[in-house]
């Protein structure tokens, strides 16, 4: 009876989900292409994939549709043309200056009704494209495609596309593909050559023009070949755009600020800057209003071009600001950044990220670096990742709870201090920190000093993987009289808590998970004991 039932539940589970879709979305890999990465490795599952469209027809669909999804190369479109559309290798030909491999894909004989069919069949599934190619293609291949009916939209889903410009039909690729439905383009202009780069600005009009909808652009070139990238302005839905990895400045593109501007739904922006005093007077911005909606910018690589660019966009009003590849002589323009925005835009900046490395061998204070960005009243995240050893101490604690008391969440990332170094936050700091800052939440340091032993110790999992308790826990009353002792062990715990690695004894995780629940039993013991006194005052008075 107990079987009639079990398999009974068994066909009612089966007919609610489609098992077959679950499996082949389980064996599908999820691909997060990147145009500055190489091809991933996805063939076993591609393998596993195309068995199973070969088995029989019922998996044949469900395979494919899963199959198609993603697709790691242009070419691979080809491979279902495999009789009209082939590789010609050049063997005994002289071989152009530039080349892949010693082929090209060229069109060898009209495409077939039943090929047509096929790959408008497989098209309509590609969610994902990368634009790399295995050979340069040859542009009677375009042509076929067109006589043979095979004509934009040729994907319909596709809606993320990443693309190599290292041949030069990559636009007309995009245009074939369709573009109503793109969302998201990457492309990497690493291998860009002088006599592409005058083509650039009429390139990228023609992907604008062929992508109108796209929300997120980014562009990689690594090259000195500069062009106008006004056409972005066209695309009137764009919300991300990440120029950050274009080598130079955003100095070599003045027009391009103006042009952004009019963008109503750009919310995030990455441009690239440079400490080169030379190439950063080598332009100016105009003043222009716009950029309403604009509330992350990211600046790559310097910052010697931020003051103008406040300055002149008087509508700016950020929440999200980050610097990242800095050097430490960049540090410097901290003060005449404050001094270049209005009361409005200092206001508006809640999250602060600053990443910058080492020009010096020797430990340097961070507060001294940070103290014009004490300026910024308003901020609840602050970050710093630095290639260096930073000193900070409960007098810097005491100075940035000071200056930011709405601080929710606080990360120091940085070379951890030796135990000889002069200076590392203590457990007070941090209660000291807690009682200015009411709603700080997080806390990531690289050291901390023990006040009994007056030693530095790094977190564990920095330097062994093993963990280390502390000896200082139990802080006298006065330190925690109106301090949250739940909030200072959720703060604590990760700071002396630790990353296992696959070799960790499993009676030390025990011994640490009991920890763990000690900790809590004891702030919730002094939650306890502070609702009882409480009640005690109210029926008193």
């Amino acid at each position: 009876m107990n079987s009639i039932r079990s398999s009974s539940a068994t066909e009612k589970a089966l007919q609610a989900h489609d098992v077959l879709y679950e499996v082949f979305a389980h064996v599908k890999a999820q691909i997060d292409f990147s145009a500055s990465q190489p091809e991933p490795n996805v063939d076993w599952r591609k393998t596993t994939l195309l068995s199973a469209a070969l088995t029989c027809e019922a998996f044949r669909w469900p395979a494919l549709k899963f199959l198609w999804q993603d697709v790691p190369s242009f070419d691979s479109l080809f491979y279902v043309l495999s009789s009209s559309i082939k590789v010609v290798h050049w063997y005994d030909k002289p071989r152009p200056v530039v080349s892949f491999m010693d082929g090209t894909w060229t069109t060898v004989s009209p495409i077939t009704d039943r090929e047509r069919e096929r790959m408008r069949t497989y098209a309509r599934f590609i969610n994902t494209m990368c634009l790399r190619i295995s050979y340069p293609i040859d542009s009677t291949v375009f042509r076929s495609l067109a006589d043979a009916g095979l004509c934009a939209p040729l994907a319909p889903c596709l809606h993320t596309v990443y693309g190599e410009h290292g041949w030069h039909q990559m636009d007309e690729a995009l245009i074939l593909l369709g573009g109503s439905s793109f969302r998201k383009l990457e492309l990497n202009l690493s291998h860009l050559s002088d006599r592409l780069g005058p083509r650039m600005p009429n390139i990228l009009g023609r992907l604008c023009a062929a992508a109108p909808n796209i929300e997120k652009f980014a562009v990689s070139q690594h090259g000195h070949v500069t062009y106008s990238m006004c056409a972005l302005a066209s695309l009137k839905n764009l919300r991300v755009l990440d120029l950050s990895m274009v080598t130079g400045s955003i100095c070599h593109h003045t027009d391009l600020i103006p042009a952004l501007a009019s963008l109503e739904h750009l919310e995030e922006l990455s441009i690239p800057d440079t400490s080169d005093d030379r190439i950063a007077g080598s332009g100016t911005f105009v003043p222009c209003a716009g950029f309403t909606r604009l509330r992350k910018l990211g600046v790559i690589g310097g910052l010697s071009t931020l003051p103008m660019l406040f300055a002149n966009l008087p509508d700016l009003r950020l929440k999200d600001l980050r610097f990242a590849r800095l050097e430490r002589r960049d540090l410097s323009f901290f003060h005449q950044i404050i001094q270049s925005c209005s009361h409005k835009q200092r206001l508006s900046i809640e999250v602060l990220h600053v990443h910058y490395i080492s020009g010096s061998n020797r430990a340097v204070p961070l507060v001294p670096d940070i103290s014009p960005l004490f300026k910024l009243p308003n901020i609840q995240e602050f970050s710093v990742a630095a290639q260096e050893v930073c000193l900070i101490d409960d007098a810097g604690f005491r100075a940035i709870g000071e200056a930011w008391p709405n601080l929710v969440s606080l990360n120091l990332q940085c070379y951890p201090l030796m135990e000889t170094e002069p200076a590392a936050p203590t457990v007070h700091g941090i209660v000291m920190l807690m009682a200015r800052c009411l709603n700080l939440r997080t806390i990531s340091l690289p050291s901390i000093r023990l006040v009994r032993e007056n030693r530095i110790v790094e977190p564990p999992f920095l330097v062994t993987g093993h963990r280390w308790l502390p000896h200082c826990y139990n802080l006298p009353d006065d330190w925690i009289s109106g301090i949250d002792v739940g909030r200072l062990v959720d703060m604590l715990w990760p700071l002396f808590g630790v990353v296992y690695t696959e070799e960790s004894n499993s009676s030390l995780k025990l011994f640490s998970d009991k920890w763990s629940i000690v900790l809590h039993e004891m702030a919730l013991a002094q939650k306890e004991h502070q609702a009882l006194r409480s009640r005690r005052m109210d029926m008193i008075a």
